[in-house]
């Protein structure tokens, strides 16, 4: 009967809505995990962003003080990238930056956290760490970057790196480990490159 086609057509068209709800709903979540994703992981390098790290870093912060563990914060920055992107190529700049991630990421720990801080810039989260075991890590990195190769006769790639331990005070904030750290990596800069320098905390 008609009343019943009317029905069942009502039922289609009610039945067609919640698919195109529920397809809505499961695009709109894919784009939202994809820029969470996005948010959380550099484009080029595949590690984390420098908003990923200011969390992990602030969280860290917080359980050093109340656990009173201790952690190393490193700066890793590649020395005259502007050179290798003017010599080589920026394609071979990112090659570099991509490889130097590839380093540090299979030098690490699980617990760690590898960030790219900026350009050429990239941090290194050491929970439960000392500042001799820091520096041990960081001098393997220095001289395994040595080895990427890069064309043109561009001198060999090097790195030159700063280093904080957390002071054990409630004092020792985020921004200011990392600042300590940002120093003496311009130490590190300032005394002629592909160098650890760390910052002694007292």
């Amino acid at each position: 009967s008609a009343k019943q086609e009317d029905l069942q057509l009502y039922k289609a068209s009610l039945l067609q809505e919640i698919l195109n709800v529920n397809l809505t709903n499961a695009k709109l979540y894919q784009n939202y995990r994809k820029a969470r994703r996005d948010s959380q992981t550099d484009h080029l390098t595949g590690v984390g962003t420098r908003r990923v790290l200011e969390k992990v870093l602030k969280t860290e912060c917080a359980r050093a003080v109340r656990y009173d563990h201790s952690f190393c914060i490193a700066i890793v920055d590649v020395d005259n990238l502007k050179q290798i992107n003017d010599n080589a190529g920026h394609a071979t700049g990112d090659k570099v930056l991509r490889d130097l991630a590839k380093i540090m990421c299979s030098n690490v720990r699980a617990m760690d956290t590898v960030a790219r801080y900026g350009g050429d810039e990239f941090v290194l989260l050491m929970p439960e760490t000392k500042q001799s075991s820091a520096k041990a890590l960081l001098e393997r990195l220095r001289h395994q970057v040595q080895t990427i190769s890069i064309p043109n006769n561009v001198p060999a790639v090097t790195i030159s790196c700063g280093m904080a331990e957390w002071n054990s005070s409630a004092q020792d904030t985020a921004q200011l480990i990392l600042k300590r750290a940002d120093t003496a990596l311009y130490e590190a800069k300032r005394t002629g490159r592909n160098r650890v320098i760390c910052e002694i905390c007292a």
